[in-house]
């Protein structure tokens, strides 16, 4: 991708990306409109992501407790991608190079995967 265009595509996303959190922050997606998880609504069971809409809702009015509440998983894994997207965007040599292949490389999904079906399965099982 052209260097000018790779920059209006991260702009427009970033921009994006603040418009959602906008709706987020003033929305509560328990009360609104937001779309249901078809997972929860087919099977009764509730999917790995189930309340990680509350939870950035939560997240963004500085309630910790509420959103690890609703979703544990995403509330600890917020950082991770988080640092994973400042690694994608930002440029700094050797380091990030080896930062980025030991810690967001194969190993690395197969156990954000292990843990994904884990607490999928444990959240049904026991009720968290």
């Amino acid at each position: 991708m052209e260097h000018s265009t790779r920059k209006i595509f991260n702009f427009t996303g970033a921009l994006l990306a603040a418009g959602l959190l906008g709706v987020y922050f003033l929305l509560d997606p328990e009360h609104h409109f937001f779309p249901k998880c078809p997972f929860l609504w087919l099977s009764g069971w509730k999917c790995p992501g189930c309340g990680s809409q509350r939870a950035v809702h939560h997240l963004l009015h500085a309630d910790v407790l509420e959103a690890l509440r609703v979703n544990f998983l995403f509330v600890l894994a917020f950082p991770y991608v988080l640092f994973g997207l400042i690694l994608e965007y930002t440029a700094w040599g050797q380091t990030q190079f080896s930062i980025r292949r030991r810690w967001y490389g194969y190993r690395a999904a197969l156990v954000a995967l292990v843990a994904i079906v884990a607490f999928g399965i444990a959240r049904n099982v026991w009720g968290f």
